[in-house]
């Protein structure tokens, strides 16, 4: 068949005082090296209904990076919003509600960083709202002065498809988070680990494709080639997934 179709709903950023929507290029440029189309949708409450639509248009399911997961979502554990930022309730509704439709129907689905915690939550899962506040202990997941250079270790797990992907018992990651998994959600497998025991990535080992990482392969593609191997597995089965 032709290309398969990739959703990506994408983030608000407010310039020159108006509210703007867009998507890292980096993304972009990852799948239409790899045969894919991407096709973008604002990530707005007001396009849930036509969720319908986007399904029939599109093959898979990428959920990337935004601001943090409102506490209003049981994942969080409610209450208020103390340590999160740049909150953003519609993207958080029509994501989830775009997440649910996929794991429904077995579409593709690949998380990065806020995408990740996205797939624990819609599996029950939990998150700590600020690593610092709740994980003194942690090692640095976030350098403000580093921003794009910051790299810390992960452990891959064996038998894990990210293990298999990577072909590594360690990698050096992206992290740029304050938000983490806390406790894992039922039918995800915990993929890597970073050597505080935080979670670094999640994958669903019985569905076609669902991985949660929680780190940038897109921003690393020229650093390790299990980076572009873990895109290409996606959009693998994103084109499995539009034959039937």
């Amino acid at each position: 068949m032709a290309e398969p179709r990739v959703l990506i709903a994408t983030r608000r950023e407010q310039r020159k005082g108006r509210p703007i929507q867009f998507v890292g290029e980096a993304h972009c440029a990852m799948l239409l090296s790899l045969g894919a189309l991407p096709l973008m949708t604002p990530g707005l409450e007001t396009m849930a209904p036509h969720v319908d639509t986007l399904f029939e248009l599109c093959h898979g399911l990428l959920l990337v990076e935004g601001g943090d997961v409102g506490p209003e979502h049981r994942g969080s554990e409610g209450g208020p919003a103390i340590g999160l930022v740049e909150l953003d309730a519609g993207k958080d509704e029509l994501e989830m509600e775009l997440l649910r439709r996929a794991l429904d129907e077995d579409m593709p689905v690949l998380g990065i960083c806020r995408g990740a915690q996205l797939i624990n939550v819609a599996y029950g899962g939990s998150l700590h709202r600020d690593i610092g506040r709740d994980v003194p202990e942690a090692i640095a997941h976030l350098s403000r002065s580093d921003y794009d250079g910051y790299r810390h270790p992960a452990s891959l797990v064996p038998g894990t498809r990210l293990h298999d992907l990577y072909r590594e018992d360690e990698i050096a990651v992206t992290s740029v988070h304050h938000q983490a998994n806390r406790t894992t959600g039922g039918g995800l497998t915990i993929a890597a680990r970073s050597p505080d025991g935080l979670v670094e990535a999640v994958e669903d080992q019985e569905r076609r494709f669902v991985v949660g990482v929680q780190f940038h392969p897109e921003r690393q593609r020229d650093e390790h080639p299990g980076h572009r191997a873990l895109y290409s597995d996606f959009v693998a089965a994103s084109r499995e997934h539009a034959g039937g």
